[in-house]
């Protein structure tokens, strides 16, 4: 099936039962509904750990039409092409895959294009539509999305990436919280980790009750917006 629809109260997309071709990482979320767009058994979707993905995204993975032929419709449905008529390959123009890096923030209804690269720290605007490549730590927005700013200065970009916070135990993260939560830009020249020894052993079933109390803080806010 080349749509592969992903349904349930906002949870990590890795509990989920992904086709092997989609490859989510840790701590990853999705809010109730996120749609993978994926054809050939060649066609990958790659997303980065603790990434937020906002309700009704679709994130291809393949299935761009050949735009370098004078048409771009399926002939080969009507057998042209003869014995490779059924081969996917002759309907769909190759990419390398899609990934997404860490900590991307994907809004309500963006839509990631096949062989898209975006890279850690992103943010997609809402009802973005995203292809190509796009720099680490950029706001896009629109479609096609384009670059609306930069979220930090070089420095602060470049000592981020430098960080890879991302690839931390989870009990270094945690107890390394009150730096992710400032701006980058206000850290010190020297940074001074906390000692991740209180977070030991923590790993993501003991961090499920955490996250069921986050969800019912999204339940209850939303029961008072529709209330008022």
């Amino acid at each position: 099936m080349p749509y592969i629809v992903y349904r349930a109260p906002p949870t990590f997309l890795s509990e989920q039962r992904l086709d092997p071709r989609i490859k989510a990482g840790q701590f990853t979320y999705f809010d109730e509904l996120v749609t993978f767009a994926i054809w050939r058994d060649d066609d990958e979707v790659v997303l980065g750990r603790y990434c937020s993905i906002a309700r009704d995204c679709t994130i291809f993975g393949g299935g761009n039409h050949y735009a370098n032929r004078a048409t771009t419709y399926p002939f080969q449905a009507f057998g042209a092409g003869g014995d490779d008529a059924f081969d996917l390959h002759t309907w769909e123009a190759p990419n390398a895959g899609t990934v997404v890096g860490h900590d991307v923030w994907l809004g309500h209804g963006a839509r990631i294009m096949a062989g898209a690269r975006i890279g850690h720290g992103c943010i997609v605007g809402a009802g973005a539509v995203v292809a190509g490549t796009v720099a680490p730590y950029s706001l896009v927005a629109g479609n096609p999305a384009v670059v609306v700013r930069k979220r930090f200065s070089d420095r602060a970009t470049n000592r981020l990436l430098e960080l890879a916070w991302w690839d931390w135990p989870l009990a270094r993260v945690l107890a390394n919280l009150d730096l992710l939560m400032l701006s980058p830009e206000a850290w010190p020249d020297t940074l001074e980790l906390r000692s991740e020894e209180p977070f030991k052993g923590t790993t993501l079933p003991i961090a499920r009750p955490v996250r069921a109390r986050i969800m019912r803080r999204f339940a209850a806010a939303r029961r008072r917006l529709s209330s008022d």
